[in-house]
């Protein structure tokens, strides 16, 4: 797994969205549970977005993120606490932030609406980022008035 994302990282950074890198290393690679759709967009956004936010992410966040996994970091109960209307979207087989996990969050929140996207990861926007954008719109035109 790893070799085959380091390849397929290292590949895509050079040469954005190649076919024959997606279908050769990084449908094999760890990129499997990040993005369902393994599509040349898709990769583009992993190379222009993904590697740089990688790359960027401090060890402070890294140790921070690592330590509310291991304490069963949880905060649902304080959710009610936030007033202002929420949008909660995922994936439907993101193995990161579960779409269940998402659900209850949306649940917990009094003014949320929750939306769960098929045949999508954890990197839904990058998947589908135009069916994403429209109704993140939708979602904003009545919140406006």
């Amino acid at each position: 797994d790893n070799l085959y994302t380091g390849l397929a990282g290292i590949i895509n950074w050079f040469m954005p969205g190649w076919q024959w890198n997606i279908d050769t290393f990084g449908k094999r690679s760890l990129f499997r549970y990040l993005i369902q759709q393994h599509t040349p967009a898709t990769y583009r956004y992993l190379a222009t977005e993904g590697v740089p936010a990688y790359l960027q992410t401090s060890k402070f966040a890294t140790r921070a993120l690592n330590k509310a996994l291991r304490t069963g970091y949880n905060r649902l109960s304080e959710l009610p606490q936030i007033q202002c209307p929420c949008l909660v979207l995922a994936g439907a087989s993101d193995r990161h932030i579960t779409p269940e996990s998402s659900q209850e969050t949306a649940l917990h929140l009094n003014h949320a609406h929750w939306q769960c996207y098929p045949n999508t990861a954890h990197l839904f926007p990058w998947e589908i980022p135009q069916q994403v954008l429209r109704d993140i719109n939708k979602w904003i035109q009545p919140q406006q008035k």
